[in-house]
């Protein structure tokens, strides 16, 4: 029974970015409403993510907002239940929506309130976890998935900071956004490079190294084949060497990838990025 739901909501959240469907070309307040207080709120499929009602009004205007509460709920040691009902959740809003008109780019950009970086964040954790409820799904499901959400709980912070660090780097230094856009999907293999599911290891990295790549593809296309997670699968060595000490107490230091800023004065400049102290 299980597997049968997982198949649906791989398969559904799928469909519903099919370019052959026949969309509503702009994007109904009234039914976007509806649809985020169904999905995100009390309603219909309630996932509650929060009980403030101006936190469900940003949903589409604020990534950390979706982007916190999916790692919170992948984190979860529940086995599959809540990855299935957040993913049931997040086909049943595109299909309540119609279609992409609402959470398309030409959409957001265009609602005056957003700057572009925060658009593409937005969309970009709705990639990540169209993503992470299909072939991600899948590849979760063929490893050890509580060692993965161990993983996941034990590293949500530094989880977050990976996708800031990302965010402003391509805001500062956008000539290099293949160049973070690989930093990102490193960053975020560390947690599974580190995991005590050896086994795994390869499927966790692949899976963590590719939702990344999801994540930045809609604003830099480009980059796609330049991030290669078949490759930095079994090659992050270099980069666990410069940002990973393991402590004398089995705990793990882990440190982010430098920040990028620019200045008038002086510049760019690198900030070091912060560290976490995380147990896996």
């Amino acid at each position: 029974m299980i597997s049968r739901t997982l198949l649906v909501a791989a398969t559904v959240a799928v469909v519903a970015f099919s370019a052959d469907s026949p969309y509503p070309t702009t994007c109904e307040s009234a039914r976007l409403n509806k649809c985020i207080a169904d999905v995100f709120g009390d309603g219909q499929y309630g996932l509650n993510i929060s009980p403030d009602p101006t936190v469900l009004q940003r949903v589409l205007k604020d990534y950390t907002i979706l982007n916190n509460w999916f790692l919170s709920q992948w984190g979860r040691d529940d086995g599959v239940d809540t990855i299935v009902k957040n993913c049931n959740a997040l086909t049943n809003f595109y299909h309540c929506l119609g279609g992409p008109a609402c959470f398309g780019m030409q959409s957001l950009l265009l609602d005056g309130t957003m700057k572009k970086e925060d658009a593409y964040a937005v969309r970009g954790v709705l990639d990540e976890y169209n993503f992470n409820c299909g072939a991600g799904l899948g590849t979760m499901l063929s490893g050890n998935i509580k060692c993965i959400q161990k993983a996941i709980a034990s590293s949500q912070e530094y989880l977050k900071g990976c996708t800031s660090t990302y965010l402003n780097n391509v805001m500062h230094d956008e000539p290099k956004a293949c160049n973070y856009a690989t930093q990102l999907s490193q960053c975020y293999m560390v947690p599974f490079n580190l995991a005590e599911c050896r086994s795994e290891k390869d499927t966790d990295t692949w899976w963590a190294c590719n939702s990344q790549r999801e994540f930045v593809v809609n604003q830099f296309g480009y980059c796609y084949n330049e991030v290669n997670c078949d490759a930095l699968t079994t090659s992050n060595a270099a980069h666990l060497a410069a940002h990973h000490t393991k402590n004398a107490d089995g705990s793990h230091t882990i440190r982010l990838p430098d920040l990028v800023q620019k200045s008038e004065s002086v510049g760019f400049k690198t900030v070091k990025g912060r560290e976490f102290t995380i147990r896996i």
